[in-house]
């Protein structure tokens, strides 16, 4: 009996030692886990400085986004975007804000950036898209994102003029391209014949008025000159530059009309904006009264006359 208890004792003893070297061992190789994981680094791309929502992102700019290279790997996310990539990701459209600092994560991306362009703007927001040549986007340079002051030239009394029309406004495509790169696999620049520009309503009606008076030119603008002029064309003066330019087409077009009534709607005009109430629309107007055309002659009356010859009469006129 006292035999089986010093087996059991021993038995016992073993497998306490066993225990202890398990526990042990198990806290040496959780240590050199722990000094491995802090030792280690992970790299995500992260915000370099506060970004709003409904910008599209370019994680190549450094203005942006930046690489963190310092970060331990006992925080990694499985969801943070990493540097490898970044190009999957360019164009996509970023639907959440971001303090500086922030790690750029999938849930903060739209990846599909061919989706409407109507998720890329915000609320209040409009889409316009206007023709543009080489001179009017400075050589087919302009790519989305990129922010310009558009100016108006107009012919005005056989003098061109120019006007600051728009200031500051954000492109968000250029032709179908979204993509803040207008570089194409041979890394030639993709050429386009239209831009898409993020405006509010009131600058949208703006710049289609000014397309009807002449022609708009781009000007590339550094995004964070925040300077601004305050002499600007305003819609009122758009509509009464194009409302006279239309009377002075209908005149040309109708020779009939007399300068009396050029005069007469020119005045009307002028007032209605003046008063800022509607312009009369341009209705065929009747001829004046001679007096106010003196070259135009007027018809001679007919008179009746009688001649007498004794005592037979005769009709004549004069």
């Amino acid at each position: 009996m006292r035999r089986i208890n010093k087996n059991v004792a021993a038995l016992i003893v073993a497998v306490v030692l066993a225990l202890a070297c398990a526990i042990l061992l198990k806290f040496l190789i959780d240590k050199k886990i722990s000094k491995s994981l802090d030792t280690q680094k992970v790299s995500y791309v992260v915000a370099n400085t506060d970004l709003q929502s409904g910008v599209l992102v370019d994680p190549y700019d450094k203005k942006a986004f930046a690489v963190r290279n310092d970060i331990p790997a006992k925080f990694a996310q499985s969801n943070a975007i990493t540097p490898d990539q970044a190009e999957s990701i360019k164009g996509s459209l970023l639907i959440a804000n971001m303090k500086r600092g922030d790690i750029l994560t999938w849930q903060m991306l739209n990846t599909d950036e061919r989706s409407q362009l109507a998720n890329k703007l915000l609320p209040g927001r409009r889409a316009l898209t206007i023709p543009v040549d080489d001179q009017s986007s400075i050589s087919s340079m302009l790519k989305p994102n990129d922010h310009i002051d558009l100016i108006l030239s107009y012919e005005k009394n056989g003098v061109i003029v120019a006007a600051p029309l728009l200031q500051n406004v954000r492109v968000i495509a250029t032709g179908n391209n979204v993509s803040t790169n207008n570089i194409n696999y041979d890394g030639k620049s993709n050429s386009y014949a239209n831009i898409t520009l993020d405006l509010d309503i009131e600058d949208v009606s703006k710049v289609t008025t000014a397309l009807d008076l002449g022609k708009l030119l781009a000007v590339l603008r550094n995004p964070e000159d925040m300077s601004f002029t305050t002499n600007v064309i305003s819609l009122q003066t758009l509509q009464k530059e194009l409302s006279l330019r239309n009377i002075g087409n209908q005149q040309l077009e109708s020779p009939s009309m007399s300068e009396y009534n050029y005069s007469k709607q020119l005045a009307a005009i002028q007032k209605a904006q003046e008063r800022e109430i509607d312009i009369p629309k341009n209705e065929p107007l009747a001829r004046q009264p001679n007096e106010t055309n003196p070259k135009e002659k007027r018809s001679p009356e007919q008179v009746a006359i009688n001649v007498i010859y004794g005592n037979k009469t005769a009709s004549g006129g004069e």
